[in-house]
Order: C-alpha cells, then sequence, then structure tokens
C-alpha cells in the first residue's frame, strides 16, 4: 500500500513520541525532526493536525514541545492513517452504495471485491498497536 509522506512521517512522528505517553516529558519540534532527519515545519503541521484529533498536546516556552496523550497499547496505525489520508479518494471504489459516487462502478470489478479487501486491511491496521 501507497500511503503520503504526511502518513509516513506522522505515523514516525508517533513512533518517537511513544516514551513520552509514559515519562510525561515533552519533546521539541526541532529535535524530532533532527533525529528523523524530517523537516521541521513539515512536522509541526503534523503535529498540530494530531492535536486536534486528540493525538498529542503540546506546550510553548523552554521546556515545551508535544507529547504523546494517547496510550499506544489502544493506538493503532488505522488511527493515524485516518487522520492524514484522504478516505473521500477512494470513496468511488469503496463505497457501500458506488454508484452513487462514481459513474463507472458497474464496470469496475474491483468494486465488487473490494469492501472485503478494505476490511482485511482496516482489520490489520486497527490490530498494529504502537506499544
Amino acid at each position: 500500500m501507497i500511503f503520503s509522506r504526511k502518513t509516513d512521517y506522522g505515523i514516525l512522528l508517533i513512533d518517537t513520541l511513544r516514551e513520552s505517553f509514559h515519562s510525561g516529558e515533552f519533546m521539541g519540534i526541532s529535535e524530532i525532526a533532527e533525529k528523523n532527519a524530517m523537516p521541521r515545519m513539515f512536522l509541526e503541521k503534523l503535529a498540530q493536525l494530531l492535536k486536534a484529533n486528540g493525538i498529542v498536546e503540546s506546550k510553548k516556552g523552554k521546556a515545551g514541545g508535544y507529547r504523546l496523550i494517547k496510550d499506544p497499547k489502544k493506538l493503532s496505525l488505522l488511527d493515524i492513517i485516518r487522520i492524514f489520508e484522504n478516505e473521500e479518494n477512494i470513496q468511488c471504489v469503496k463505497s457501500p452504495r458506488p454508484n452513487q459516487y462514481c459513474p463507472l462502478s458497474k464496470f469496475s470489478p474491483a468494486n465488487r471485491r473490494w469492501g472485503e479487501i478494505d476490511k482485511k486491511i482496516n482489520q490489520i491496521f486497527q490490530e498494529a498497536k504502537f506499544a
């Protein structure tokens, strides 16, 4: 499966912040960016999305940064993928009513099988936790 750079970096960000859930310490975005060789500004935008979705929290100041607030044992890859991937891009194929979204759905052999495939993929990502 191919994911966007947002998703790849978002997963790395969560993995980097995993220990902060237990320690309670905040990690600076510059430190995270340097540790993972990621662009700081891009990482900051991803962290804000994660914050808006209740996955991390932030604190300003010298001892500030980000920390994970959702238990990594309960946080799945699917949770993170859903934040960063635009489901509407594949809605035509995986919708239970594809003919509402895509005039070509009746001709698509993938459409008939997608529901079952999608369920299995989502189950795999739901079972993959960060802890």
